[in-house]
């Protein structure tokens, strides 16, 4: 018997699939979020790259420690919203 290699094109499609899935998670859990500046970080960090971090930075007038600060609380909000992001909590 020979061996089994799966249909190619089927995979392909539904590798395609889950992409698209994700990004409409991504984006529809970034458009979720209460802050426009945690909106506006993630989103040009990370969907269009339409900034650097320091065009943000200027945007929003942030220092850069408040810039970093702000942008670990953007993704901790976009964590717990994400259906696709599983926290798991550390012991203290």
């Amino acid at each position: 018997k020979s061996p089994s290699y799966g249909n190619k094109a089927e995979e392909k499609v539904i590798s395609h699939a889950d992409e698209l899935y994700y990004i409409a998670c991504c984006e529809g859990a970034i458009e979720s979020l209460d802050s426009a500046n945690h909106r506006l970080i993630l989103t040009s960090s990370y969907l269009t790259k339409r900034y650097s971090d320091q065009q943000i930075m200027d945007k929003l007038f942030l220092s850069k420690a408040q810039y970093y600060r702000t942008k670990r609380e953007a993704l901790i909000a976009f964590a717990e919203i994400c259906p696709l992001v599983k926290i798991e909590m550390r012991p203290l």
